[in-house]
């Protein structure tokens, strides 16, 4: 089992936070995020181990979505979340919002869990 977190950062060089989703279990975690790649509109989804989001001096917060049983599921599909093509308005918190739903859809957070976390990061989009 591993607890699921949306972790927080101050925003860089804007105005926008930057959003990430850190699985912690008792003796590993990973973060998953997307950051800007090369170019204009490009994302580059990242995974790291180990790493605590708190170690930054950016991070604000983490908001709790859920205890993950099927934590492998969990890390498969945040893997499988790419940018689209067409990937102007796409950033970090739309690829928190769509590995959440994917682990909606695949039942790894049940509808509760996802429509709670959802209310809320949707309270503080793009801020």
């Amino acid at each position: 089992m591993a607890n699921l977190y949306v972790a927080i950062y101050k925003p860089v060089g804007g105005n926008v936070h930057h959003w990430a989703l850190w699985l912690e279990a008792s003796t590993w975690s990973r973060l998953f995020e997307a950051n800007a790649g090369g170019n204009p509109g490009e994302y580059v989804v990242s995974e790291r181990e180990n790493v605590r989001p708190n170690a930054s001096g950016r991070h604000k917060s983490n908001r709790f979505v859920a205890q993950i049983d099927d934590y492998n599921g969990f890390i498969k599909n945040a893997r499988s979340c790419k940018a689209p093509a067409d990937s102007a308005a796409w950033n970090c918190q739309e690829y928190v919002l769509d590995v959440l739903e994917a682990a909606n859809l695949d039942d790894i957070i049940d509808d509760y869990q996802h429509a709670a976390i959802k209310g809320y990061l949707e309270s503080i989009h793009d801020t």
